[in-house]
């Protein structure tokens, strides 16, 4: 029985993005990180120092089998997301898991049936969705401030230095920008503009076999079209636009973490040119112009011209994952099993779609076949 004023959470994984999430849970109210797992005792005690009140324990199984920590978050590396899943799920505990959620689809669909049997909630941690700025932009879309949406644009690019046992470069951790990075601009795509028709993409697949940078374009019924990129051989913009019939918004790098978005509202087509007065400029540059601007095309661009711009700014001192914490704190104490922000359906369309991509890139990773089978601690 969950406790509704206090919600224990365990850890799976010592890493990074573990140490970064801990953090962020004290800003969330009712939130105790009660336990952090890993394979080597020493890594759990080394993280359990830093946050008091906090247990160690040396194996995942243990923290699982733990009946005071009433939710998991699984922060563990790629291939290891269905294992933990599976692991925490047949435990009894309801489970926030890192993106990728898993390396396929269908490792997915098999911890989604797991938690429907149990009656536990599960999500993935795509905590881009949770970002308050990042429901504004929804609430903007949604509404029709920027008319029908035709186009949009994310990239994520970061240059990193080559290592074959570097994760991202790691064909056996199931490495690559489609999954570590595409992610993002997919998942994005994904909640503003839906389910696309089409998708296609081009890879640049490196020494290890895996892709070190990708192009997306994912084409809708409505003609809206979506342009994605993800890089690690050099800088992106990091920023996402999307481009109405009335108007343009432009999610500030980092987009999948957005402190500042910009509204560019286009003027109306009442609001055009006015007719000449006085008649024409009697000078060639002058009569040119003039004559140039009485043209139907020179109207139709007018209308499409910014006529107003809105910033919108939000700093939270934290990073980002408080937000995806207390979702996930709402929607147990509700008795849900998935967020309607970040629901079970659109975590299998991205995975769906990077499926397709990596067939057609004829990239595979040595874990994909791996589901129907037992969880190991």
């Amino acid at each position: 029985m969950v406790n509704q004023d206090v919600m224990r959470w365990g850890i799976l994984g010592t890493g990074w993005i573990a140490a970064q999430f801990a953090r962020d849970l004290q800003r969330v109210p009712g939130a105790v990180l009660a336990g952090v797992a890993s394979r080597s005792v020493d890594n759990a005690q080394q993280f359990a120092q830093t946050f008091p009140g906090c247990q160690a324990y040396g194996s995942y199984q243990d923290l699982a089998n733990v009946s005071d920590i009433d939710v998991v978050y699984v922060a563990t590396p790629h291939v290891r997301h269905y294992d933990d899943c599976l692991l925490a799920l047949n435990a009894g505990k309801p489970v926030l898991c890192e993106k990728p959620f898993t390396l396929n689809r269908r490792e997915a669909e098999e911890i989604f049936a797991t938690a429907k049997a149990n009656n536990l909630f599960c999500m993935e941690a795509m905590w881009m969705r949770f970002i308050p700025l990042m429901q504004e932009v929804r609430r903007l879309v949604q509404q029709g401030e920027l008319g029908q949406v035709r186009f949009l644009t994310a990239d994520f690019g970061y240059p990193v230095g080559f290592s074959a046992e570097n994760r991202l470069f790691n064909r056996e951790l199931g490495g690559g920008t489609l999954l570590d990075r595409g992610c993002y601009p997919l998942s994005l795509a994904v909640y503003l503009l839906g389910q696309p028709e089409q998708v296609a993409g081009f890879a640049h697949l490196g020494v290890t076999g895996v892709d070190e940078q990708c192009g997306l374009l994912l084409k809708y019924e409505d003609g809206a079209i979506a342009q994605l990129s993800a890089t690690v051989q050099t800088y992106g913009t990091n920023q996402a636009i999307i481009a109405g019939t009335r108007g343009q918004l432009t999610i500030k790098a980092p987009f999948y973490y957005p402190e500042r978005i910009e509204v560019q509202r286009f003027a109306d087509t009442t609001q055009l040119a006015a007719p000449l007065k006085g008649g024409l400029p009697t000078d060639f540059k002058g009569r040119l112009k003039a004559t140039l601007k009485t043209h139907p095309w020179y109207k139709r661009l007018r209308q499409y011209r910014p006529q107003s711009r809105q910033s919108i700014t939000q700093i939270d001192g934290g990073n980002g994952y408080q937000y995806q914490a207390a979702e996930v704190g709402h929607c147990v104490r509700s008795g849900l099993l998935e967020s309607p922000l970040m629901p079970w359906a659109d975590t299998l369309q991205v995975l769906e779609m990077m499926d397709a991509l990596r067939q057609s890139w004829q990239l595979s990773y040595p874990h994909d076949d791996r589901a129907h089978q037992a969880p190991t601690a």
